[in-house]
């Protein structure tokens, strides 16, 4: 994808199991087209962009039988698509106690991944879903986020379902709201139109559910209360939910 700095950048969420029966501590990832050197992360950098599952805080380090995700973002040495890698492989070195269970039978401390297919093909281009000037993206792609960083598991696998959610937030003379902004009306994004970014087809609406709660940090939603009432897709007449 091309970011707004102009370059083309290679983003995916690499994740990390630990299988040992000790902890161990996360030293540095190598991203290599071939022999050729796209990124390196170290200490604090790598730092940066580890976190537990759908967790906040950065961490190398990873618990006996636990996983870890990092968030890989690759500046590629390229302005054309044409040039983008075909696959990439990820070095992971790491730490681990002298005194671990068998450790050892470890010859080797940096683990190299299978080749990583990278898709090549142009980005679908879309539309704003807003209009007019003083809207500011949050939580937008591609550093860690509320967005970037939440995973589900569905079917066996794992989805990044948010990466490309944005936080739209209207601004005007330099604050997103007014009065107290304990109010939904009290925010001057509230009620505008919000626009298709591209064709499709409305397959279910509903209209009948109160607002959610206002900057409500601890993940908890009382008008969502069922699946039912966070989506629904119609198939064949029947609901899936």
């Amino acid at each position: 994808m091309r970011a707004a700095d102009g370059n083309v950048h290679l983003e995916y969420d690499l994740v990390v199991t630990n299988v040992m029966f000790a902890p161990v501590s996360l030293a540095s990832l190598v991203v290599k087209d071939g022999d050729e050197e796209l990124a390196r992360l170290e200490a604090d950098a790598l730092e940066a962009v580890t976190i537990p599952f759908n967790g906040s805080t950065p961490t190398l380090d990873i618990a006996a039988s636990a996983a870890v995700t990092s968030l890989v973002d690759v500046m590629l040495p390229t302005d054309t698509y044409d040039d983008v890698p075909e696959h990439v492989t990820n070095e992971l070195t790491y730490t681990i106690a002298d005194d671990a269970p068998f450790r050892t039978v470890i010859r080797t401390l940096t683990v190299t991944s299978p080749p990583l297919e990278v898709p090549r093909y142009e980005p679908v281009v879309i539309e704003p879903p807003l209009r007019g000037g003083g809207w500011v993206p949050f939580n937008g792609c591609c550093t860690r986020s509320a967005h970037r960083s939440f995973l589900l598991s569905t079917d066996g696998v794992l989805h990044s379902v948010e990466t490309f959610a944005i936080d739209w937030v209207l601004f005007i003379d330099g604050a997103p709201f007014q009065g107290d902004g304990s109010q939904h009306s009290d925010w001057y994004g509230y009620g505008e139109t919000v626009y298709s970014a591209t064709d499709g087809v409305v397959v279910h609406s509903r209209d009948d559910l109160p607002d959610a709660p206002l900057n409500d940090s601890g993940g908890g939603n009382d008008t969502v209360q069922a699946p039912g009432r966070l989506w629904r897709q119609r198939s064949g007449g029947e609901d899936r939910r």
